[in-house]
């Protein structure tokens, strides 16, 4: 169903596919092997999480501890990166998976993606302004060295503070990543904007048409997350969606080809 019937719509395609920590429900999260699988569907646009470990490193991982990817018990910023690529994360993964994929680092994941059209590299929120300083600047170091730039990558968190902090420090697009909690508090769109954000990441669910209206007016380009439903996929690009965020990239895929789209 569309609000401007008889005129053409957009529909999903394969250039609003993002793989969500690789390709959650099809690979093992955030990890080496999973963001192979994703660039091995021809899919060269992908959302990250990213911790700081005990020794500053940027680790991919999407909790503060190991146990649900890993199956053992560490808090990342209290692990040397090193301690933390011990650990076998297919632990959580519902497929068959036989090989062993370690916590990357950013640096190991990016080094190898030669195509890389499209990151969002998403900070989980931190305990302190000095923290907040300290990721800001570690990120600029390894974009730096990994010759990110500024039409490909993107900075993400719903850690506001964080946003604000990086924006003085980070010359990278910069992304609020908004769900119920945020919505609550106050208006998403108002939030991105005083932040300094390029982009708003924000959950599916709160992206109605009312949503949609105001992003437009407000010129602020929308990403959504997590969504592993086409059709509802498809609805989401018919009211403005830029792009979808999806554990499932291969399934939709499938879709986007049966139904002839590009």
């Amino acid at each position: 169903p569309s609000a401007t019937k008889g005129l053409f719509m957009p529909s999903l395609t394969h250039s609003h596919l993002i793989g969500h920590r690789g390709a959650r429900a099809e690979a093992p999260e955030n990890t080496l092997g999973g963001f192979e699988y994703l660039r091995n569907l021809g899919i060269n646009k992908v959302e990250l999480d990213v911790h700081l470990s005990q020794d500053l490193e940027l680790v991919v991982i999407h909790d503060t501890d190991t146990l649900r990817t890993t199956g053992t018990q560490l808090e990342v910023a209290l692990t040397a990166a090193a301690d933390l690529a011990q650990l076998n994360a297919t632990f959580e993964n519902k497929v068959l998976w036989n090989q062993v994929e370690p916590i990357p680092t950013l640096h190991q994941v990016l080094c190898v993606w030669e195509n890389l059209e499209h990151i969002q590299i998403e900070i989980k929120p931190l305990e302190s302004p000095e923290l907040r300083v300290i990721m800001a600047h570690e990120l600029l170091k390894h974009c730096q060295k990994l010759k990110l730039n500024e039409k490909t990558t993107v900075i993400t968190s719903s850690d506001y503070d964080f946003l604000r902090t990086s924006k003085e420090i980070n010359p990278f697009p910069h992304g609020l990543v908004a769900d119920h909690e945020i919505a609550d508090i106050d208006n998403p769109i108002e939030v991105a904007q005083s932040s300094g954000c390029d982009l708003l990441v924000l959950h599916y669910v709160l992206y109605t048409e009312d949503m949609a209206q105001a992003c437009r007016e407000a010129n602020m380009p929308v990403s959504l997350w997590t969504v592993n439903d086409v059709q509802t996929a498809n609805l989401m690009v018919e009211r403005g969606a830029a792009s979808i965020i999806t554990d499932k990239p291969k399934a939709f895929q499938a879709w986007i080809v049966k139904n002839n789209l590009i």
